[in-house]
Formats: C-alpha cells, structure tokens, sequence
C-alpha cells in the first residue's frame, strides 16, 4: 500500500471519529412502517439504524437522510432508485424507501459484519481494525469490505457495500 493511500485512510478516520452527536432517531423510533432498534453508524448525509418493519417482522437496515437541503434530498432519492433497480446478488435486497414526517428513508437487507483474522483483511482494512474502526462506522472511501465465504454471488460471494 502506498503512503498516499495511507495518508487518505489517516485524514479520513481523523475527520470521522468517534461520534459527538447524538443519533437522530431513539431506539423505538418509527418511520414509516420502520422502528429503529439500534443505531450503526452516520455517514455524510444520512445515518443507518438495525430496524424492524412493524407490520412483516422482518430486520433490516433502515438509512434515514439528516441532511435537508434540496440537494442531499435529490441524490438521496436517486441513489433509493438505482438500489430499488439493481438486481444482483451482489448488492443487498431492496425493502423499501419513502417519506415519513419529512424524513427520506431506504430500507434494505442488513448484512451483518464478521470479524476476519487479520492475516485474511485487506490491508486498509486492517488500517481500520489497528485504528479501533469496526462495523458500525463508516470505511475509507473506496475500501472493499467483503465477506467471500457465504456464497451469495457466483464469482466471490461478496456484497457491495455502500456508504
């Protein structure tokens, strides 16, 4: 790995420590047919939550934008578009994505982190685990986390993550 690469995973955990701010929505917390039961982690725009749809039963993710310019809204909805649209193993299934009291939301598959042995991590996310980030916070941009041992795609059993 490079020192330029290195010096990006560096500034970006620096920029996205530990978290300050408390989450937007509390355990319990409806939107839509979605109650939040823990939080995972924020990003730039939007925070995910461990939800359960009220009515099906059924755990997922739940992201809900924090941001509410104009601008945040139209990729947020354009980004729910491509993933209600995208049909491949590699990327988590599709629940859902609406409004609920001004919020936007999506609602998708939670896959759940597995630990590696470090000798089996990629090296900037080994980076990560020696700088205290584990699943629940957001990776360096362009890290790939997968998971290649539960069979879910046919070349590597891996799943696109996105952030």
């Amino acid at each position: 790995m490079s020192d330029a690469a290195d010096r990006e995973i560096e500034d970006f955990l620096r920029a996205h420590g530990p978290f300050e701010k408390p989450p937007i929505l509390s355990c319990g917390e409806r939107v839509g047919d979605w109650k939040a039961l823990a939080f995972l982690g924020r990003g730039g725009s939007a925070e995910a939550f461990r939800a359960e749809n009220v009515v099906t039963g059924i755990v997922g993710a739940l992201k809900v934008l924090y941001r509410t310019d104009d601008a945040a809204r139209a990729r947020f909805r354009r980004e729910a578009r491509l993933i209600a649209e995208t049909k491949s193993a590699a990327f988590p299934k599709f629940y859902g994505a609406g409004e609920s009291e001004g919020r936007l939301y999506i609602a998708e598959e939670l896959l759940e982190p597995i630990e590696l042995p470090s000798d089996e991590l990629h090296p900037r996310a080994a980076l990560c685990h020696r700088c205290g980030f584990r699943a629940g916070r957001p990776p360096p941009p362009r890290l790939p986390l997968v998971d290649c041992r539960d069979g879910r795609d046919t070349a590597c059993g891996s799943h696109v993550l996105l952030f």
